[in-house]
């Protein structure tokens, strides 16, 4: 067995680090305090156990720093951009079908304390015009959102897939949030997507 010398080991070290670094990209303080110690106990073994190493400190780093959350999306002018409702933060008895893997599925079991929220960050400050895709239920169905205190109603009358102009509405501040929900008498009985034009 072919013996390692001791700059030989502290490279590896090194290396071992600055795959680290360049994984997580956190600042230099704290790749200083997380610094990984490989000893490897054969040539073979010592690759696996250093990733499995890494993987781990990810995964703990980004639960903990909250990196694995959603972040606002960003709404530019002259552009359409969709909001998932299965992206969203559900408050209510809400569910959200299942279209397997890597598909986006509609919001449906809508009641009147069903809820869902978004935050968007603004590049320019105008009007822009929001729609809704969802499916109604007949007499009596009324959406709102609700963008920075101000609400948008609507009416969704079809019980087939249809895209519901909301209204127009200013943005001035740079991070908008909006909640929709069901507010007639008859429930919204599914939503896909909110769109900002």
């Amino acid at each position: 067995m072919k013996s390692t010398s001791a700059p030989a080991r502290e490279w590896q070290t090194i290396e071992g680090s600055h795959v680290l670094d360049r994984a997580l990209r956190y600042d230099p303080a704290a790749s200083r305090r997380l610094r990984l110690r490989v000893v490897p106990a054969s040539r073979g073994s010592w690759h696996w156990e250093s990733l499995f190493l890494v993987l781990m400190v990810r995964t703990v780093l980004l639960g903990y720093l909250g990196l694995g959350t959603l972040h606002a999306q960003t709404i530019r002018p002259d552009d359409l951009t969709v909001l998932m409702a299965a992206d969203a933060v559900h408050k209510g008895s809400l569910k959200t079908s299942d279209m397997g893997p890597g598909k986006m599925g509609w919001v449906e079991s809508w009641d009147s304390s069903g809820s869902l929220s978004w935050t968007g960050k603004i590049t320019v400050p105008g009007s822009y015009v929001l729609f809704v895709i969802l499916q109604g239920s007949d007499r009596g169905c009324l959406v709102e959102v609700t963008v920075s205190s101000k609400p948008l109603t609507a009416s969704c009358l079809k019980t087939d897939w249809e895209r519901v102009k909301l209204g127009t509405v200013e943005f001035s501040a740079p991070v908008q949030s909006f909640t929709f929900g069901s507010v007639g008498t008859s429930p919204v009985a599914k939503v896909f997507s909110l769109e900002i034009v």
